[in-house]
């Protein structure tokens, strides 16, 4: 057969003149089967739930070019989906609603990937109830909801049993970030989360260029961490808000200077980089319509634990105690919301216990330097709160034989969540350096030398603001616990030791004694007859 040559200026002119001849109706069959091609060959994922995360992390897979469908019970979160389509040729190309279940199931072609964006409980055991006559042996179920880890792991074994693939995820930094990249833990089977690492991997939040997601481990341990991560969050939402309270009640501050302090807090030193403080100069500089500062008309309640719409700060401190680890700043941050959201209680607690609102408060002098000592003790009290976490979370793994990785889970966190906090981040990571891969982690993180300095560095300042708060009546709930967090961890001389003699003598409990030594946490070998029967 004879070769052409495009040299040919001939051939070269025939060729362009083919192309610029062919019909209109070739041309669109031709772009018919390029979309044709590219939908089988596209990455699809469902996702069930268009809440307002389910909503915005629809919009966030679209964008890395990945198809969307989207199915809610609720017609009119569909209605709102289609809104905000209408807007965006884009997002309309790789994003389709479904009102009907049956037409978002026909909708996939192969093994399907489906993320849950609902509410914890009973919501999610009715729709899966509802998808099983759709699934498929090699279907992958992504749980991207706030979950209780053991109701996780009950789901996973049971989608086990019908070859589906469960992996209980959780998805850090509310619905802004599921809209710009979250923060991502999963966990469960390993073999259905490399399934879908690339879906993730895509979406995630990114620290440099690596993604905010890995692999955290086996069961539940996904929404375990990030459970545990919320529980992180609420010491520090109650520190920052003691900070705004002593800024203003006791330093006699403006919104502005306020808004300053935490802006600058945030620019360097050892708050640097960290979402809540970033977040706190934007809310106190922040006014409505009316010219108002927000924070000055907002009711003192927290009620997304008392009403139940949030579980992760009760399944944190119900989980402290099951592991058996102190986790005082978060408990105390905890109750505080739990009593705030009794407004009526404290209203007529208020006017019958007058000797609290009466007590005479001091002058405050050398404001600049209080300000300082703050900036140290919120540090400390951040610490404390991490330390408590990351104690909560390593000792689930030894209990559960889990061998989570601490700075993987450090890594997720980097940024994307609510607890990003740069410098901390880099302390503890530092701390964590030598755990390798499937080793059990450090069960005490305070006993590393690195988090001893910090602590050493910071103490005396959160000592100095307690003090102050505690003679202001200014409320510390979080910064106190987290000062004697920091003084009995440290202590070899217990007021237990009377607390011990307490329950040897009206429950014959028993106690060891102090010459001999002994660290085993086991039922004491002596007992004191303290009075006859």
């Amino acid at each position: 057969m004879a070769e052409f040559s495009y040299d040919n200026a001939i051939l070269k002119k025939a060729i362009l003149e083919m192309q610029d001849v062919r019909s209109d109706k070739t041309c669109h069959l031709t772009q018919v089967k390029k979309e044709r091609v590219m939908t089988q060959e596209m990455d699809h994922i469902g996702i069930i739930g268009a809440g307002s995360m389910g909503l915005n992390m629809s919009l966030l897979f679209a964008d890395h070019d990945i198809r969307v469908s989207v199915f809610d019970v609720s017609g009119k979160n569909i209605d709102q989906l289609h809104d905000l389509l209408e807007s965006d040729e884009k997002q309309r190309k790789f994003v389709t609603g479904y009102k009907e279940l049956k037409d978002f199931m026909n909708s996939f072609k192969g093994e399907k990937t489906l993320l849950l964006s609902l509410t914890h409980g009973k919501p999610v055991d009715e729709v899966l109830s509802k998808l099983r006559e759709y699934l498929k042996k090699g279907d992958t179920i992504i749980d991207g909801g706030n979950e209780w880890y053991l109701e996780t792991e009950r789901r996973q074994k049971e989608m086990k049993d019908i070859g589906v693939g469960y992996i209980g995820t959780g998805v850090s930094g509310g619905y802004q970030s599921a809209r710009r990249g979250p923060s991502l833990s999963p966990g469960g089977d390993r073999v259905a989360y490399d399934k879908v690492k690339h879906l993730l991997e895509k979406i995630a939040a990114r620290d440099g260029d690596a993604p905010c997601v890995d692999y955290v481990g086996v069961g539940g341990s996904g929404h375990y961490v990030k459970m545990v991560h919320n529980g992180i969050e609420q010491g520090m939402l109650s520190i920052t808000s003691e900070a705004h309270e002593i800024m203003k009640s006791v330093l006699g501050f403006s919104h502005e200077r306020i808004a300053r302090t935490f802006t600058e807090w945030n620019s360097h030193g050892p708050l640097r980089n960290n979402f809540l403080v970033r977040i706190c100069g934007e809310i106190a500089a922040r006014k409505d319509d009316k010219d108002k500062f927000i924070v000055d008309v907002i009711e003192d309640r927290v009620v997304q634990d008392s009403d139940a719409s949030e579980g992760t700060g009760v399944w944190t401190v119900k989980e402290a105690g099951e592991r058996h680890v102190p986790c005082p700043t978060i408990t105390s941050a905890h109750f505080l919301r739990t009593a705030s959201a009794h407004r009526d209680d404290r209203e007529k607690i208020h006017e019958q216990w007058k000797k609290i609102r009466d007590e005479p408060k001091q002058t405050i002098e050398a404001p600049e330097r209080i300000v300082e000592l703050l900036e140290s003790a919120v540090h400390a009290g951040f610490l404390a709160s991490f330390i408590q976490g990351m104690n909560l979370v390593a000792q689930a793994s030894i209990d559960f034989g889990w061998k989570l990785h601490l700075p993987t889970i450090l890594k997720v966190w980097r940024n994307g969540c609510i607890i990003e906090a740069e410098y901390i981040n880099q302390v503890l990571s530092e701390a964590f350096a030598d755990q390798s891969k499937g080793s059990e982690p450090l069960r005490h993180v305070a006993t590393s030398p690195r988090i001893a300095q910090e602590i050493n560095d910071s103490y005396s300042a959160l000592r100095r603001i307690v003090l102050i708060a505690l003679h202001q009546d200014a409320h510390v709930p979080a910064l106190s616990a987290s000062l004697e967090y920091f003084k009995y961890e440290a202590s070899l001389h217990l007021p237990t030791a009377f607390m011990e003699a307490q329950l040897d003598y009206f429950g014959g409990h028993s106690y060891d004694l102090v010459s001999e030594d002994n660290l085993k946490i086991e039922k004491g070998h002596h007992h004191t007859e303290w009075k006859k029967p």
